[in-house]
Formats: C-alpha cells, sequence, structure tokens
C-alpha cells in the first residue's frame, strides 16, 4: 500500500523539518509553539485544498485578509478582524482562494493546558468539541492580540517560563469564553428553531458519525422523533440526516485512506462497517471510486 504521510503541522512533525524553530517569526518548543507570521519555510509546507488532521488544536487570530476553511461539517468564511479556536485531531482543510495577510498562530499539546478545574470552553477544548469562529470588534481584536505580544516577549526572557505561559494562555480562553458566550446569546435570539437544531445536530454528528448512522441514536440526543428531527434538518439545510452523517463518514474515510498506514479492511473496522464489502460499495456510491482507486489517486 501506499505510505502517505499525513499533512500536519504538528509540533513533533515541524520538529523534523530542517527549519529554525526559533527566528524572527516563531519560536516552537515541545509542547508549545507561537507564531507571528507564516514566513516562506513554513508555507511550503502548507496544502491548501486538502484535508489534514490538526497534531494540536491551536488559536488563530485573523488580523488582515479573510480565508475559507472547513472543519468537518462546517465551513467558515473567516473575515479580520477574528479568532478561529480549533480543537485537537480535527480535520480541517484550507481554500486554495484564502488571503490571510496577517495572522497569529497559538499551538499547544493539552498537557500543556490541562488544569484540575478547567472552564467550560478549555474542557470542550481539551475534549475535542470546540471548533469555532468569532468576529471580533476592533477593540477585542487589539486584546487578543496583547495576549499574544505578552507570551511572545515572555518568552524572550532568559530560561524557559513555562508557567506564565500557561496562565496567560488560561487568561486568553477565559476572555474568549466571555466573548463566546456573549456570541451564543445573540445568536440564540435570533436563531430560528431550525438553526438551533441543526447546530446541536452538527456537533453530534462531529462526535458521532464514524460509530453511529442511525437517525434514531441523533433523535434521542435531542429528544425528538427521528420523523420530525429529518424534517428540522432539511428545512434548515436542504438535505437530510443521513446526507449529514454520511459525509461525515466519507471525510474521514478519505482521510485515512490518504494519510494513513491502515489498509482497507482496517479502515472498514475503524469506520464502523460490517465487513470491508460494505464499505467499499459505501465508498463508491457516495464517491463514484473505489477506496483503493481514492487511495492511489
Amino acid at each position: 500500500m501506499k505510505n502517505n504521510q499525513p499533512i500536519r503541522l504538528g509540533l513533533e512533525e515541524i520538529n523534523r523539518f530542517q527549519i529554525d524553530m526559533r527566528n524572527k517569526n516563531r519560536i516552537l518548543l515541545p509542547e508549545f509553539g507561537i507564531l507571528n507570521a507564516v514566513d516562506e519555510e513554513i508555507r511550503t509546507r502548507m496544502v491548501r485544498g486538502l484535508p489534514y488532521r490538526l497534531t494540536e488544536g491551536r488559536i488563530v487570530l485573523l488580523l488582515k485578509g479573510e480565508g475559507i476553511m472547513h472543519v468537518r461539517l462546517q465551513t467558515f468564511h473567516v473575515k479580520a478582524p477574528a479568532v478561529v479556536i480549533l480543537s485537537p485531531g480535527v480535520i480541517a482543510q484550507i481554500e486554495d482562494k484564502s488571503k490571510a495577510e496577517q495572522v497569529r498562530f497559538l499551538v499547544f499539546q493539552n498537557d500543556f493546558i490541562c488544569e484540575p478545574k478547567p472552564s467550560d470552553l478549555l474542557q470542550k477544548y481539551l475534549n475535542g468539541m470546540l471548533n469555532v469562529f468569532l468576529p471580533l470588534k476592533e477593540e477585542e481584536a487589539l486584546c487578543v492580540e496583547q495576549y499574544y505580544q505578552t507570551i511572545w516577549q515572555t518568552l524572550q526572557t532568559k530560561g524557559w517560563q513555562r508557567e506564565v505561559i500557561r496562565h496567560l494562555v488560561f487568561g486568553l480562553f477565559h476572555y474568549l469564553s466571555c466573548l463566546l458566550q456573549e456570541q451564543m446569546l445573540y445568536e440564540e435570539k435570533h436563531q430560528s428553531r431550525q438553526e438551533q437544531v441543526f447546530n446541536q445536530f452538527i456537533q453530534l454528528v462531529n462526535q458521532h458519525a464514524s460509530q453511529e448512522r442511525n437517525v434514531s441514536f441523533y433523535a434521542d440526543k435531542l429528544c425528538l422523533t427521528p420523523r420530525y428531527l429529518n424534517s428540522l434538518i432539511r428545512q434548515a439545510s436542504n438535505r437530510t440526516v443521513m446526507d449529514w452523517i454520511n459525509e461525515a463518514v466519507i471525510i474521514e474515510a478519505k482521510v485515512l485512506l490518504k494519510y494513513s498506514n491502515k489498509l482497507i479492511y482496517q479502515i472498514a473496522d475503524e469506520l464502523n462497517f460490517p465487513n470491508t464489502s460494505f464499505f467499499c460499495k459505501f465508498f463508491k456510491r457516495m464517491t463514484g471510486m473505489t477506496p483503493l482507486a481514492y487511495q492511489k489517486s
């Protein structure tokens, strides 16, 4: 089988590249990293238009420009100023036409930001359930940028100020949590019933689709009948419940086929198909290609 490596920009993977881990644009350590700009060395290792899995999560601050990002089943059209928070392990894809002219990154392993009593926002992040786009006002963007600058300046001091950096990151999470709460309250007031159910449903699909493909499972989670759930989802998106579930499974299958060393029968098993033949028929019906043909394409 073709031995493709995942397209990632995780700290461990970058550490294997022959680049400076510390320069005027970035400081990359084993469990934490900050990038004030994406220079040519990093840019050549970023593949736009293809899905990749994040090794660690990250907080992305867009100060100038815009971009289109697909994260699991959600599409974010991000315009500056804005923050994107991505949990570790998610599948992300950046479109070719994205033009992020001024962007900052914070990247960190989960162990780096674990604490005994994490905030709700941090807990969702650690559990792989936080993938949000948060538009910012100018004063809010300035405040977030000051966190980045303080972290950067602290890293210039002698020695590795681990605990100081950790608490600065905690402070940033708490600040973003307040902003996110305001956004959620606004959306709750202005969203229709269909939109609210749809957003909750997509979160459930992102968490469970690789194992659960029965409409009644999602209906039970949302305390609705399968028929009513399907009606609401169709009204909100012009697609059925199974359309969304199948898309989530196909996205995961494509990543595993292209960027893992697993055999097709192992992928079928991981995605909870009864056998390899069933998985191959499903994949071809959804994509027009067999898993093997896609893997070699």
